[in-house]
């Protein structure tokens, strides 16, 4: 079956910042949520990701507030299911005031935003296979008097296309644009 939560959003609110805690979906079939769904939708600017499955307990992500000409702002989460296989989610929702006075306020724009001078960064359903069709920034907030950002891998990292196993070389994916049109990590000023 479907369920609905709907939060009512504050007038003084811009974003909604929403942790996965607990959280276990079906896992995605060939890059597209079938079978369970997590889908986020009311007076939200478009997120960049069109639905959550799998394992994605620690994860977080933004909601930008796209308030309606009149009457109150609402954001709806909806978990649908096709499937006899029991789910769980737990979502912990802030809702933030945008005046600058909370250290979790994301640049606009951002679906994920560390604002931390260290911490992980990973995929939605880390672990597991890979969303088609993610559209979505992730913004780091500049430590005081830092000039820097490591980043480091404990595993390999590959992007590319699913099914894409036989492209030369498949080794390499993303070291062009002939091999990784659609699926790459941009790192603006990067070196």
């Amino acid at each position: 079956g479907d369920c609905r939560l709907t939060i009512d959003i504050a007038r003084t609110v811009c974003q909604v910042r929403i942790d996965f805690v607990d959280t276990n979906l079906n896992p995605p079939i060939r890059g597209n949520c079938v079978s369970q769904e997590l889908t986020v939708s009311g007076d939200v600017w478009p997120l960049g990701v069109t639905s959550f499955c799998g394992s994605n307990s620690g994860q977080h992500f933004y909601v930008e507030i796209n308030p309606p000409a009149a009457g109150s702002s609402q954001v709806h989460f909806d978990v649908r299911t096709r499937s006899s296989i029991s789910y769980k989610f737990g979502l912990w929702i802030t809702q933030i005031v945008c005046d600058g006075s909370s250290n979790i306020q994301a640049p606009s724009g951002c679906t994920q935003y560390y604002p931390t001078a260290r911490g992980v960064i990973t995929s939605f359903n880390y672990g597991g296979q890979y969303f088609n069709n993610q559209h979505y920034r992730v913004c780091i907030k500049r430590a005081v008097s830092s000039c820097q950002i490591i980043y480091f891998t404990t595993d390999p990292v590959m992007l590319e296309k699913f099914g894409n196993y036989k492209t030369y070389p498949y080794t390499r994916a993303g070291v062009s644009s002939a091999y990784c049109v659609r699926d790459y990590l941009l790192i603006p000023g990067g070196r």
